[in-house]
């Protein structure tokens, strides 16, 4: 059997600079991986600080030439939290070619009725209002031919009793996509 010849190539995404939401764990820290891998510099955000800096450093030893990982707390439900994560993004004087939009939250199953308003508000606050909120603030920064992927759940289409909240924000979220 003849030996196959190995084939080496350049990361495909080399130069390029990508902001993961909700990149500390889960699937946002798995796609974060795998843009470090194909040589994307990266922005990881979350809300905890500690967890981000975990991360950040695997990232930093995935990346096949040293690009940057920035690790920056950022709370998607204040508009002061994402303003102060793209002053930080400006900072790197380069346009932002990918955006994914991962930040999510859900809630314990309950009926509308025993749904306590303040957990409605913090589930569309991170899954609806923050998704805007970067989006928005991305666009600025972004270049034809960049490509924004809002990660959102099979609730977006089919609805799960218990989670009218959930339900609610990943609607909305679908419609603001498909806008």
């Amino acid at each position: 059997m003849p030996k196959r010849k190995a084939i080496s190539r350049e990361p495909s995404l080399d130069g390029r600079l990508a902001l993961i939401t909700g990149a500390n764990r889960g699937i946002g820290l798995a796609i974060a991986r795998a843009l470090a891998r194909e040589g994307c510099s990266l922005v990881i955000t979350a809300r905890d600080q500690r967890a981000l800096a975990k991360a950040s450093t695997e990232l930093e030893a995935l990346q096949p030439k040293k690009g940057i990982v920035l690790a920056q707390a950022c709370d998607v439900r204040s508009p002061d939290s994402v303003d102060y994560l793209f002053t930080l993004i400006r900072g790197l004087r380069q346009p932002l070619h990918i955006l994914i939009n991962n930040a999510g939250i859900g809630h314990p199953n309950r009926n509308v009725i025993d749904l306590p308003y303040p957990t409605w508000l913090e589930v569309l606050d991170t899954n609806l209002n923050g998704l805007f909120l970067v989006t928005q603030a991305a666009l600025a920064l972004m270049e034809s031919g960049s490509t924004i992927v809002n990660n959102l759940s099979i609730a977006a289409e089919r609805v799960f009793p218990g989670s009218a909240a959930y339900n609610a924000s990943k609607h909305g979220a679908l419609g603001f996509t498909n806008t």
